[in-house]
C-alpha cells in the first residue's frame, strides 16, 4: 500500500481532525475574555499539523511491512500457503490478522487433504496397473501354449485369472466410491448365508484348483447391512485367505449371535500373519512379511478397502492370527445399527 492510498483510507479522520482545529480556532478567536494574537494561533496550528504529519508518517512506516504482505503476488503452483501472517500493530490489524490466518489455515488443510488424496489415487492406480498385468500375462501364456485348444485345467486357470482381473476392477470401482458412499447404499435385513454363498460361488474355481475345503457353521442369521458392499468386503477377505492358504487347506465361516451383536468369522489354515504385522494389516498399501516373501504382487489394498467400507457400514473388522496356524477375520454387526453419512457423522 502506498502512502497516498494510506492517506485516502484515513481521509475522513483527517477531515474531522482539521475541522476540530478550525472549530477550536474559531472559539478562541471569538472568546471575549481571552485576547489571542493571530500569529500565535497560526503558529500553534502549524505546530499541531507538523506533529500530526510526523505521527501519520511514522504510523504508516511501521504498518507498511504488514500491508506489503498482502501485495505480494500469490504463486498459483505453490503447495504451501504463507502462514501465519504476523506483525499487526493495532487492534484493527490484529483482528484482520486473526481472521486471515484462520482462512489460510483452513485452506492449507483443504489443500493438504486434496494433495494427499491425489497421491493416494496415484499410488493406487500405479499398484492396480501393476496388479492387473499379472493375470493378463498369465492368460496370454495359456493361450500361447494351448495350440488353439484349451484343456479343462487351462480353462479353469483362465477363469481364475479372469476372476482376478474382475476383482482388481472392483477394487478400483469401490475405491473411487469411498467418498460418495452415502449415494450408493441400501441398508436392510439380508441373509448372511446367502451373501456368503454368492462369494464362495464366485471363487469356486480357486477352491477347486487348490483343493481347499469350505465349511459353513451354525444357522443363518439376518443382519442389517448393504448386500453389495458386504459382498465386496467378504470377497476381499476370502480371496486373501485363498492366496495364503496352501493346497488341501480349509476355510470355514461361522456365525454367532448375542443380545448386542452378530459376528461372522472367516477362519483359514493358511500361513498366518506375524504378530508384528497384525496392527498394520488394514493400512493402505501394507503387505508385510507375507507380501514380500510369498506374494510379491500383493498391494495391500484388499483389506484396506474392506476395513474402510466396514466402518462406513457401521460394522467392525478385526483380525487374529498365528504364524503357521492360520488367520481369523471377524466382522461384527452391532444390533443397534448405526451408519455413517457422507460427512462422517454417526446416524443412529
Amino acid at each position: 500500500m502506498t502512502f497516498f492510498k494510506y492517506l485516502s483510507d484515513k481521509i475522513f479522520s483527517i477531515i474531522f481532525f482539521i475541522f476540530g482545529i478550525l472549530l477550536v480556532n474559531l472559539i478562541l478567536w471569538l472568546d471575549p475574555f481571552h485576547e489571542i494574537v493571530l500569529s500565535t494561533l497560526t503558529y500553534i496550528d502549524v505546530l499541531i499539523m507538523l506533529i500530526s504529519t510526523v505521527f501519520i508518517t511514522t504510523r504508516y512506516w511501521f504498518s507498511r511491512r504488514w500491508y506489503q504482505k498482502f501485495s505480494t503476488p500469490i504463486d498459483a503452483s505453490a503447495t504451501n500457503l504463507s502462514l501465519p501472517i504476523t506483525g499487526a500493530h493495532s487492534n484493527e490489524q490484529q483482528m484482520y490478522q486473526v481472521y486471515i490466518n484462520s482462512l489460510l489455515s483452513g485452506h492449507q488443510t483443504q489443500l493438504n487433504n486434496v494433495l494427499s488424496k491425489q497421491q493416494e489415487q496415484e499410488d493406487f492406480l500405479n499398484a492396480w496397473i501393476h496388479d492387473i498385468k499379472v493375470p493378463l500375462t498369465a492368460i496370454q501364456l495359456l493361450i500361447e501354449t494351448s495350440d488353439g485348444k484349451l484343456s479343462e485345467k487351462q480353462v479353469m486357470q483362465t477363469e481364475i485369472e479372469l476372476k482376478k482381473i474382475e476383482n482388481f476392477v472392483e477394487q478400483v470401482i469401490y475405491y473411487s466410491r469411498l467418498d460418495s458412499f452415502s449415494n450408493d447404499y441400501l441398508i436392510q435385513d439380508y441373509s448372511l448365508k446367502k451373501i456368503v454363498n454368492l462369494v464362495i460361488r464366485d471363487n469356486m474355481n480357486l477352491f477347486f484348483s487348490k483343493h481347499i475345503r469350505f465349511t459353513f457353521k451354525n444357522e443363518d442369521i439376518p443382519v442389517l447391512t448393504d448386500s453389495k458392499w458386504l459382498r465386496f468386503i467378504l470377497n476381499q477377505i476370502i480371496t486373501n485367505s485363498l492366496k495364503y492358504t496352501p493346497e488341501n487347506g480349509e476355510i470355514s465361516i461361522s456365525l454367532a449371535d448375542t443380545r448386542k451383536e452378530t459376528t461372522l468369522s472367516i477362519k483359514d489354515t493358511g500361513i498366518g500373519i506375524p504378530k508384528v504385522d497384525l496392527a498394520r494389516v488394514f493400512e493402505k498399501g501394507f503387505t508385510g512379511n507375507n507380501g514380500r516373501q510369498f506374494n510379491q504382487n500383493a498391494t495391500g489394498l484388499g483389506l484396506y478397502l474392506a476395513n474402510q467400507l466396514s466402518h462406513k457400514l457401521g460394522h467392525k473388522l478385526s483380525i487374529d492370527s498365528s504364524v503357521n496356524k492360520g488367520t481369523m477375520v471377524t466382522i461384527t454387526f452391532p444390533k443397534l445399527a448405526y451408519y455413517n453419512d457422507e460427512m462422517g457423522n454417526i446416524l443412529r
